[in-house]
């Protein structure tokens, strides 16, 4: 599942933090609340789980009812995912309903998590939506920073076992929490991922609308507000693309996040103070943030000052260092300094990072999965 944010991504540190002031009374922030999410939406998600007759008569032909609910289990993931069924497979495309995914054979771990909730759901089985944290991992469309969440499929057998299976592998869950989301909460995640994605495609209208149905299922998701904010600042709505930042803080007091785009926002509109302060809370995030290096970077190369564009494009390289934008900005650094050799070797790499990447968009591995 991709979480989009604006400008610069949530990374939760540990540590104490100064306040920062909210200047809102209980009257302001009921108005302002009002004014960014608009009149109550009677949100019915059910499309997004529905399923069809024709593939639920599949499924039922597939796995047997009066089976074990662990054998169901085991077999409606081979039929989903495996090399003799459907073979579904995970990438980093669109988020897709559950008959979406069906149908194009494909789908993120939020759109396969759908399609797995609603298929044992079907077959009588336990399943439930549940994110997980899991280590920062970062990706960039245009001019827009992606941080990625997970989320994974989980449920309880008869027996009191409890499962689950996850979809993407690239992630490491490490210790995992039992701690389920409701659909609403999985539902607004959904309309999250959409409004971020038309955000990266530049249709903001289109973006405000998705954010302010996640908003009316979780009120209370500092991300989700963050994720506002970034698409109210793009329509010029300044004062609720302010009042969202700080609402989000006001939510999760280390929203680095929020924190970074909030001290962008100052920034553009010539609040120094405010943004040096703001800027100054969020240090310890940005130094582990490979994109902020990079971005760095490049205002160091269009200044012409290679020596301080060559360090930070190789501490980006450090933190991350499968992203072949990285390595085609050390190949043009090392160019303009007349390192002709270097410069092949990082347009090499760039290439071999770039296919990669590519290979990797469409991996065909099969879910991970286990009972404890």
């Amino acid at each position: 599942m991709r979480i989009w944010l604006s400008l610069l991504l949530l990374l939760t540190l540990s540590g104490c933090m100064s306040a920062i002031d909210y200047p809102y009374s209980t009257a302001a922030e009921q108005r302002l609340m009002q004014a960014v999410m608009g009149p109550q939406v009677t949100t019915n998600g059910a499309f997004v789980t529905a399923l069809d007759g024709r593939y639920k008569a599949e499924l039922d032909a597939n796995v047997d009812p009066s089976w074990s609910a662990r054998r169901r289990l085991t077999v409606l993931r081979e039929y989903l995912f495996g090399a003799e069924g459907r073979r579904i497979q995970h990438s980093y495309s669109a988020t897709k309903t559950a008959m979406e995914t069906v149908e194009s054979g494909a789908g993120n771990c939020l759109s396969m998590t759908n399609l797995f909730v609603s298929s044992a759901r079907h077959l009588g089985l336990s399943a439930q939506f549940q994110a997980v944290p899991i280590k920062p991992s970062w990706d960039q469309q245009g001019d827009v920073l992606i941080r990625y969440e997970h989320i994974v499929a989980t449920g309880r057998l008869p027996s009191g076992d409890r499962y689950v299976v996850d979809f993407s592998p690239d992630f490491n869950l490490g210790d995992f929490v039992w701690k389920p989301n409701s659909d609403a909460e999985a539902l607004s995640l959904y309309y999250n991922n959409l409004g971020a994605e038309q955000l990266v495609m530049g249709e903001t209208d289109a973006a405000v609308a998705f954010f302010k149905q996640a908003l009316h299922l979780a009120a209370t998701d500092a991300d989700a507000w963050n994720n506002m904010a970034a698409a109210l600042g793009r329509q010029g709505r300044d004062q609720l693309a302010e009042f969202s930042y700080l609402y989000a803080l006001r939510l999760k007091p280390q929203n680095f996040s929020a924190l970074n785009n909030l001290a962008g926002f100052y920034d553009a509109r010539g609040e120094d103070a405010k943004a040096a302060a703001i800027g100054e809370l969020a240090k310890r995030y940005r130094r582990k943030n490979p994109y902020y290096h990079y971005a760095a970077a490049r205002l160091f190369y269009q200044r012409q000052r290679f020596e301080e564009t060559l360090l930070l494009l190789n501490h980006a390289v450090r933190l991350k260092d499968d992203e072949s934008d990285f390595y085609w900005a050390l190949a043009e650094t090392y160019e303009q300094m007349g390192d002709k050799a270097a410069a092949e070797r990082m347009r090499l790499l760039a290439a071999d990072k770039q296919s990669d990447s590519d290979a990797s968009s469409a991996s065909g591995n099969t879910p991970g999965f286990w009972i404890d």
